[in-house]
């Protein structure tokens, strides 16, 4: 596509260096179509007040001149108003190779958007089995669970006193909720979370940006929070601005 673009840009410029070169020649022909018009002018008056002679033929020569003039302005107007009216035309000739070139384009795209999205659900399902072999130690502290709740029953203790929290979390941490006050919260989606919010993989396709602690990760696979990942960052900056141009360049 590029090429085809390249294609419409050269041959655009090559029609306003053609424009240009004609008014630049129009408005050289109108100064020297005056000039012989002036000294035309000039010569008929010396020659009816006896000032100067001149002959009929350096008369007609200087007027011929002028005259030439006016019809070589005339004929690079009429190509100039030609150029000018098919310019855009002469553009947008190259319009549906452009377009053509952009689907082929496109079609190579596709295939490597569909195998990322093919990989992306891999990854989910991944992360889907990978949450389940959690049911196992749950099941385990469930268990420890009844036991006491048995061992409790057989000791007298009331069905409301005894205990009922598991020990462990019963569902895996989607979200953190933020106090916003009276008892209520919001759901927020930091660092801690085991699934990506929406909005992180919508930057992160449309606009190619992941959070701190996930860039940091992928460039030292290792996993830190949020706030030690822009620690870390600052620190990197911090070190590089004292740092001599050269050095930077190396150490990249």
């Amino acid at each position: 596509m590029k090429k085809q673009i390249e294609a419409m840009n050269q041959a655009k410029e090559k029609l306003e260096v053609r424009i240009s070169d004609l008014n630049t020649g129009i408005k050289k022909k109108a100064n020297e179509k005056a000039t012989a018009e002036a000294l035309y002018r000039e010569m008929l008056l010396e020659d009816s007040s006896g000032e100067k002679t001149h002959s009929t033929t350096e008369l007609n020569k200087v007027k011929q001149r002028a005259e030439a003039l006016e019809l070589e302005i005339q004929v690079d107007s009429d190509r100039l108003q030609v150029l000018e009216a098919g310019k855009e035309g002469a553009v947008k000739k190259f319009l549906p190779d452009i377009q053509a070139a952009r689907i082929r384009a496109l079609e190579g795209i596709k295939v490597e958007l569909d195998k990322i999205e093919e990989e992306a659900r891999e990854l989910r399902a991944k992360l889907t089995l990978k949450v389940m072999e959690a049911n196992v130690p749950l099941k385990k502290a469930q268990e420890l669970l009844q036991d006491l709740k048995g061992a409790e029953y057989m000791a007298g203790v009331p069905w409301d006193r005894q205990t009922t929290d598991v020990g462990v979390p019963t569902k895996p941490k989607l979200y953190t909720m933020m106090p916003i006050g009276m008892g209520q919260g919001t759901k927020t989606y930091d660092e801690s979370c085991i699934m990506p919010a929406e909005e992180e993989l919508i930057k992160a396709y449309a606009r190619g940006e992941v959070p701190a602690w996930i860039k940091h990760y992928a460039n030292t696979g290792k996993l830190v929070t949020d706030e030690e990942a822009r620690e870390h960052a600052a620190k990197r900056s911090n070190s590089s601005e004292g740092k001599g141009f050269v050095d930077r360049l190396l150490n990249r």
